[in-house]
């Protein structure tokens, strides 16, 4: 069954790669996507001072950063 949303492409530098990429159908989506993140995000984060968010989303980019410069994983 073929992906209406990816696209699989041969890398010409490396031809045992295939990349990835959005179709049209797929980045149609992406405004709705984003709104309804955003939504998601308002609800989730009601209560919390903007301060809070912000200190939790530098301890979790630093975690991923982190995570990122470790070897063998």
């Amino acid at each position: 069954m073929k992906n209406s949303y990816i696209e699989y492409r041969i890398n010409e530098k490396d031809k045992r790669e295939k990349d990835l990429y959005l179709t049209k159908r797929a980045w149609e989506l992406v405004p709705a996507l984003i709104r309804r993140f955003n939504d998601w995000e308002t609800e989730i984060a009601k209560g919390i001072p903007e301060s809070q968010i912000e200190t939790s989303r530098d301890v979790l980019t630093k975690m991923i950063d982190n995570l990122t410069a470790m070897e063998n994983i």
